[in-house]
């Protein structure tokens, strides 16, 4: 379990589905797993139950110190990751990544927050 200042975090088991729940009653649905080769494309799946009314950001291991992407400009995403952008009507709620080039040191857990 998480905790941020507005915001707690349950994982449900290891590669399991992450449910997110805040004051708002949003929750996130990430997809269980992905699989690639070293130099492959993975997109990694986050989808939120309504539009959110702070950035979004995605974190490799549960202790959130290793971030891999964030919204906001100010913050340092690893340059091979990229939101992947769908156009429709779940534009808003659609926060899905683009991971180019995977190393094998980039196995691990993500997490959509």
């Amino acid at each position: 379990k998480f905790k941020s200042d507005k915001v707690n975090v349950d994982v449900s088991g290891p590669g399991t589905q992450l449910y997110f729940s805040t004051t708002y009653g949003l929750t996130i649905y990430q997809t269980t797993s992905v699989t690639g080769r070293e130099g492959d494309t993975v997109i990694m799946n986050c989808t939120l139950s309504e539009e959110s009314l702070g950035g979004v950001y995605w974190y490799k291991g549960a202790n959130q110190k290793q971030l891999l992407y964030s919204q906001l400009r100010t913050d340092k995403s690893d340059p091979r990751v990229n939101r992947t952008v769908n156009e429709g009507p779940t534009r808003d709620i659609d926060l899905s990544i683009t991971f180019t080039n995977i190393t094998w040191d980039d196995a691990g857990m993500y997490y959509c927050v």
